[in-house]
C-alpha cells in the first residue's frame, strides 16, 4: 500500500474531479433539462406527485451539498460557517461630485437645482 503525500494528492484530485463533474456546468444543464421535463410530464398527469417531489428534493440536496456540509461541520465544531462570518454588511460606496454654484443660496423647494 502506497502512503504519503503523492497518494493523498491523487485521491484529493480524484475527489475534486468528481465534485466538479457532479456540480459543474454540464451537470447543471442536465438537471435543468430533467426538471423541465419532469414538470411537463407532471402537468400532463403522467408522473405522480410523490415522484416529482422526490426528484426536486434530490436536486436540492445534490446542488446544495457544499452548503449543507459546511453548515453541519460548523454545527459540530460550534463555529459559524465562513459564508456567514461577515459581521457587518457594507453599503455600496457612491461617488458624489460636490456641487459648486455661483448663486448665494440654492432654492430648497426646487426639484431641479442648477437649471
Amino acid at each position: 500500500m502506497i502512503s504519503g503525500p503523492a497518494s493523498s494528492s491523487s485521491i484529493v484530485a480524484g475527489i475534486t474531479w468528481i465534485e466538479h463533474a457532479l456540480l459543474g456546468t454540464a451537470a447543471t444543464a442536465v438537471a435543468v433539462i430533467c426538471v423541465a421535463g419532469l414538470g411537463y410530464t407532471f402537468l400532463a398527469g403522467r408522473v405522480p406527485m410523490r415522484r416529482a417531489v422526490t426528484v426536486m428534493i434530490g436536486c436540492f440536496i445534490l446542488f446544495g451539498a457544499p452548503s449543507i456540509a459546511a453548515g453541519l461541520s460548523a454545527l459540530v465544531s460550534r463555529e459559524p460557517p465562513s459564508a456567514l462570518m461577515n459581521s457587518e454588511p457594507t453599503a455600496p460606496q457612491f461617488a458624489v461630485a460636490p456641487q459648486t454654484s455661483s448663486r448665494t443660496a440654492p432654492d430648497p423647494f426646487n426639484p431641479y437645482p442648477g437649471e
